[in-house]
């Protein structure tokens, strides 16, 4: 685990009851999916979660969904030392398609201890479209007994198809109290940025099909300045609200669980279609690559908006 320590077992992660629930319940019931999506804000203990749990999937002597901590499993994980579990970080501002090629090569083969393999993907949202292609191919067909959990803050940049593959687990936003600084800065600008911006005036437009109310927000949004956000920065961070606004709607059409909505947004979940919701995330998801290969922002936005005008449009025909 490239060295990396921490602390054992679920202790210092209480305030992400919900996630650790999910855990547990699964590891009881013996249901553990192939590939989990930790997602949430950075500083909301995904690592130290992910970490926890692999040491639960090993431990010799777990109790009540609690890994024992002490026994030679646990303590090689602990140590970062496990030969069966393996951590991938960004190399440099990625996680670059060789790294993708370098585990499928590890792991394809049979564990040292024949137990779980584990593999751990932070900052998974940084994959890079060649490295999120071998990863997917590999999600498909799974190695036998070998677990991923991908952790990720921006969702939006992680593609549906990967996510689609994984059984996804949030991670709530913690109290202020409990955030470290850089997160209370983000979270400030997610506020000032749904003020500012008025999704929920967006959304409305998107429902009611009209035209000139969208190309008027965006160039309300192309006027706003701000000298601590670039536009592309601002339009990037407008496409994780969308693609966050969207996800919640279609978990909540095929769950209408409370637990598994990210965020305390107040736009309305709707009664929408879920393969509404699957045709806007694939959009979505266009608009972000052609972000990343420096399109026209304001142009991009547009012609999202206008995307998401049909298929908002097309929920109708299924009704």
């Amino acid at each position: 685990m490239n060295g990396e320590k921490t602390d054992l077992g679920w202790a210092r992660l209480k305030e992400q009851k919900r996630a650790i629930s999910l855990l547990k319940a699964a590891f009881a019931a013996g249901r553990i999916s192939h590939a989990y999506l930790f997602y949430g804000h950075k500083g909301g203990g995904k690592y130290q979660t992910a970490v926890a749990f692999t040491q639960l999937l090993f431990c010799k002597r777990p109790q009540e969904g609690e890994p024992c901590g002490s026994c030679p499993e646990c303590q090689k994980i602990a140590a970062g030392n496990h030969p069966d579990v393996l951590v991938i970080s960004p190399d440099g501002l990625s996680i670059k398609i060789e790294q993708i090629r370098a585990l499928q090569e590890r792991f394809y083969y049979q564990s040292y201890e024949g137990n779980y393999k584990v593999i751990i993907i932070r900052q998974a949202d940084l994959l890079t479209e060649q490295a999120a292609n071998s990863l997917l191919k590999v999600l498909e067909e799974p190695p036998e007994k070998t677990v991923f959990i991908l952790l990720a803050e921006a969702l939006f940049k992680l593609p549906i198809t990967i996510q689609s593959r994984c059984q996804p687990v949030p991670f709530a936003y913690l109290d202020q109290g409990e955030r470290t600084g850089q997160d209370e800065q983000s979270l400030a600008l997610l506020t000032k940025l749904k003020a500012k911006c008025r999704l929920p005036e967006l959304i409305a437009a998107l429902q009611q099909g009209g035209y000139k109310e969208l190309f008027a927000w965006t160039e309300m949004v192309d006027k706003i300045k701000w000298k601590d956000l670039s536009k592309k920065d601002l339009t990037a961070l407008l496409l994780e609200q969308l693609m966050v606004i969207y996800r919640n709607r279609l978990i909540w059409q095929l769950t209408k669980r409370e637990e598994f909505i990210l965020g305390d947004d107040a736009l309305t979940l709707g009664q929408l279609d879920p393969r509404v919701c699957l045709q806007a995330l694939a959009e979505i998801n266009k608009a972000v690559f052609a972000l990343r290969y420096n399109a026209n922002n304001r142009l991009n936005l547009e012609v999202l908006l206008l995307k998401l005008r049909r298929i908002e449009q097309r929920e109708k025909e299924y009704k």
